[in-house]
């Protein structure tokens, strides 16, 4: 049988992918059915070993490390990835609107803001948890480094670089795995060295990204609409609520609880939150450019309410694998260091479902929304975070499971205003430049 198909070749390969192979139909036919599944659960599908990697690496290093250092390691990656985004002012945001000039004004605009956040930031979480000088100085760097990361994300998935996006955004993930991989090889190092050598991989890691969208995305031309500032205050504000959100249980835990608790949060974040966080990722990769390329109401609507459906039943599943799997799979990898109990597993995904209820509303605002109803969303994600620190504050009396139950039951209220608004977004007309195709590529 004569099989015809798209060789795709790439400059610096030697092999190319060739669909007329029988992998490589297994493959294309695995990620079509997925993608008529859901578009966002073939994204995670996509992000999924690379958040396996995350996890895996994660748990390896709980195993070798001591407690007050793994603890203190969680800390302050959960600080990067919030202090980051936010020093980003928006522009992840804005990224995926419009494009944005390039060189060095961009990068220039990007570093500095990372570089003031980071100390300001470094500053306050040494100082907090009486940690030294040269972690200080790793942070700092390591949150201007993720101002770059997260930018460029945004800036190739609008011009349909997503497989390099994708590469982009899970980097970081790799890194885990490689550490936890080399903790594991090298006993020792990992309690003094951990932190400063993921530091020092992610800010390699964002030197290449910046080259790499500096290669493949054209900057704006003279048709370049200045940023107001009230929408990068927005963007900012939104960027902010919802990575905080992302991160809430180990920034709580760490203030709230002791260091072998936020050592477990870490542990539950491999294992429990896991599915959740690639949920989560997936609707935010694909379900905002899905509906801006939409050019009517109904067509969008559609499309979410197939989403919502599938990811439901989805996540439902999970949490129940993960109840009945987590114990086990903790005690085996981190050597009966850590052993999650069913409701402590059953809290943390629901904090984890959480996390997509406040997803799928802020895709679809930041897709379809006005600059006014993105400023309402800034707000109403504010108001999530709030509700989900006054939650653990309610349910510290009884421990990890009443902070997570309390993180849960706030998100989740937290997420109604948001909710509220997506519905009366669909429901109006498509903006201008709606149902524009980006350029394809690799």
């Amino acid at each position: 049988m004569l099989c015809v198909g798209v060789i795709r070749v790439h400059p610096g390969t030697r092999r190319a992918y060739n669909p007329c192979t029988s992998r490589g139909r297994r493959k294309t036919l695995l990620l079509k059915l997925l993608h008529r599944v859901s578009p966002s659960l073939a994204a995670a599908g996509n992000f999924a070993l690379s958040g396996a990697a995350f996890a895996v690496g994660n748990l390896l290093l709980a195993r070798q490390m001591d407690v007050k250092a793994y603890a203190s390691l969680s800390l302050c990656t959960a600080v990067f990835v919030v202090a980051s985004q936010m020093a980003t002012l928006g522009y992840t945001q804005v990224a995926q609107r419009q494009a944005l000039p390039g060189g060095a004004a961009l990068l220039i605009r990007l570093l500095l803001p990372g570089l003031l956040v980071g100390a300001l930031v470094a500053a306050l979480v040494c100082w907090h948890y009486g940690l030294g000088m040269a972690t200080a100085l790793w942070l700092m760097l390591l949150i201007a480094a993720g101002t770059l990361i997260w930018v460029v994300v945004n800036m190739l998935l609008r011009v349909g670089r997503r497989g390099w996006a994708f590469l982009v955004q899970t980097m970081t993930d790799w890194s885990f795995l490689l550490l936890g991989l080399w903790a594991l090889v090298s006993p020792g190092w990992a309690d003094s060295g951990a932190f400063a050598a993921y530091s020092a991989l992610v800010i390699l890691l964002a030197a290449g990204a910046w080259m790499v969208q500096a290669r493949l995305v054209p900057p704006a031309g003279e048709d370049y609409r200045p940023v107001p500032w009230s929408v990068l205050w927005s963007s900012t504000a939104i960027v902010g609520g919802g990575v905080l959100l992302s991160q809430i249980e180990r920034l709580t835990v760490g203030f709230l609880l002791q260091p072998g608790d936020l050592a477990m949060v870490a542990v539950l974040a491999s294992i429990a939150v896991f599915a959740f966080r690639l949920v989560n990722t997936g609707v935010g990769f694909v379900l905002t450019p899905s509906l801006r390329r939409i050019a009517d109401v109904e067509g969008r609507r559609r499309l979410v309410r197939h989403e919502l459906r599938v990811i439901g039943g989805t996540l439902l599943l999970a949490t129940v694998g993960i109840c009945l799997l987590g114990p086990y799979v903790a005690r085996w990898i981190t050597a009966g260091q850590y052993e999650p109990g069913l409701w402590l597993l059953l809290a943390a995904c629901l904090a984890g479902a959480a996390k997509v209820l406040h997803g799928i509303p802020r895709a679809i605002i930041v897709a379809c929304g006005t600059n006014e109803e993105l400023g309402r969303l800034s707000r109403f994600m504010w108001l999530g975070v709030a509700f989900a620190v006054l939650g653990a504050v309610a349910g510290r009396p009884a421990g990890l499971i009443g902070v997570l139950a309390g993180i849960a039951a706030g998100s989740m209220l937290g997420a109604i205003p948001g909710a509220r608004l997506a519905q009366r977004v669909l429901r109006a007309p498509p903006m201008p430049g709606a149902g524009e195709t980006p350029r394809a590529g690799p």
